[in-house]
């Protein structure tokens, strides 16, 4: 059975990520709430999923959905201040996931995994290209564009080698959580260089949002699932 605040958080999800393409005042101002309350929303159905346990894997993870509500907050606005603040936050959510599924690792995986050499591959083809989008804007930002990239790659690589005494279904919902992350901050950038012309919000934002939720949603599932696993 779909949990109650599985279902809020898909429909909070649903009506952001809708919002999120209107440049409407209105529209913007209602993001303020949306967008604020997403991760709170994710951290109490990560904490029901759960049972209300506790493990390293699940200790990493709510310090990044920590991180990740400050960078949707600081997100809401569109200074290159708030971007870089936004950019930080995430990086450091990011960090967060490295070091929950590093200190998860399964003891036979090594740097030559497929899923890390898969991750590496996705860091060649689109953190150049984000970095160059970047700096299309201001060349100030190319760096710390280029340095995002590799993390959420790094993040990618570290969720391909979790420990495989976790179910296979945790395993699964935290790579493809993982892999939508990285699909959602590419259309981010491709975004910001569709609207450097000075154009609003549009479809990509709703794509970016979509995709972020839904990454962020079966990681955390994942992890509760693996801590179910591991519960006495």
């Amino acid at each position: 059975m779909t949990r109650p605040t599985t279902l809020a958080f898909a429909a909070l999800a649903a009506l952001d990520a809708g919002l999120a393409a209107s440049s409407r005042p209105a529209a913007r101002r209602a993001r303020t709430v949306t967008k604020s309350a997403l991760m709170p929303l994710l951290v109490l159905d990560t904490h029901v999923a759960a049972s209300g346990g506790s493990s390293a894997l699940l200790r990493g993870v709510r310090a990044a959905q920590g991180f990740s509500w400050l960078g949707d907050v600081a997100l809401l606005g569109s200074t290159q201040r708030r971007f870089l603040l936004g950019l930080g936050s995430f990086a450091a959510a990011h960090v967060g996931y490295i070091a929950a599924f590093a200190g998860s690792r399964d003891p036979e995986s090594s740097g030559r995994e497929p899923g890390v050499r898969a991750a590496a591959a996705v860091f060649a083809a689109t953190g150049p290209a984000m970095a160059a989008l970047a700096r299309r804007q201001d060349p100030a930002l190319a760096v710390p564009v280029l340095g995002y990239a590799g993390i959420i790659s790094a993040m990618l690589a570290t969720s391909t080698t979790l420990d495989r005494a976790f179910p296979r279904a945790a395993r699964q919902r935290i790579v493809a959580g993982s892999a939508l992350f990285v699909v959602s901050d590419t259309i981010l950038a491709l975004g910001k260089s569709a609207r450097a012309d000075g154009s609003g919000p549009g479809p990509l934002d709703t794509a970016v949002m979509a995709t972020y939720t839904a990454g962020q949603w079966l990681i955390a599932d994942g992890a509760a699932r693996a801590h179910q696993e591991e519960a006495p």
